[in-house]
C-alpha cells in the first residue's frame, strides 16, 4: 500500500506550469532555448550575465531590475513552481544560471493578467511558437513596458516583423 505524503501533497500541475517545465526540461537536456527567450536576450544585454546600463538597476542577462526580481519570483510561486526552490534563487540576477534566468522571465511573463482570461497564455503560446508579431507583442506588454528608442531599435532588428531574423550566437 503506497503511503500518502501528508506534508508534500503532490498537486497536479497547472496548464502554463506544464508549459513553462517543458520549455525549461527542453532548454535543459538538450542545450537548445527557445528562440523567443533568446532573443529577448539579445536585445536586453546581448546575452551578457553581467551586463548592466548604469542608469538603471536592470541586470543580467534579462535585464530585471532590483524591484521586479521579487515579483518574478512570487509568480514563478503563484504558477505553482515550488517555493523552497524559488527562494534559493539569488535576488541579483547576474548570479543567476540560465535555467534559473529562463524560468524567472518565462513565469514573470505567463502570470501577468492582461486584457481578458487566458489572453497571456495564447500570446506566450505564440510567441514561444515563432509567431514574430506575438514576440514584439509578448516583448512590448509583458517584458518591457516602457521601453526607449534604443531599446524599440533593438527589437526591430532582432525581432523583426518580415525577413530573417537577425543572427546570434549563442
Amino acid at each position: 500500500m503506497a503511503m500518502i505524503d501528508v506534508y508534500n501533497p503532490t498537486l497536479p500541475a497547472t496548464e502554463a506550469q506544464s508549459f513553462l517545465n517543458d520549455l525549461l526540461e527542453e532548454s535543459q537536456f538538450s542545450g537548445n532555448r527557445n528562440e523567443f527567450l533568446n532573443l529577448i536576450r539579445k536585445v536586453e544585454s546581448d546575452n551578457r550575465l553581467m551586463a548592466n546600463p548604469g542608469t538603471t538597476t536592470a541586470k543580467g542577462v534579462y535585464q530585471f531590475t532590483d524591484d521586479s526580481v521579487g515579483t518574478a519570483k512570487n509568480r514563478a510561486i503563484n504558477l505553482g513552481f515550488d517555493k523552497g526552490i524559488i527562494n534559493l534563487i539569488p535576488d541579483n540576477p547576474q548570479q543567476w544560471t540560465d535555467s534559473e534566468a529562463d524560468m524567472l522571465t518565462a513565469a514573470n511573463m505567463f502570470a501577468q493578467s492582461k486584457v481578458k482570461p487566458g489572453f497571456v497564455d495564447e500570446l506566450m503560446v505564440d510567441a514561444l511558437s515563432g509567431d514574430r508579431q506575438a514576440m514584439q507583442n509578448a516583448y512590448y506588454m509583458l517584458h518591457h513596458t516602457d521601453p526607449d528608442d534604443a531599446t524599440k531599435r533593438r527589437v526591430d532588428k532582432f525581432m523583426p516583423l518580415v525577413g530573417p531574423l537577425e543572427d546570434y550566437d549563442y
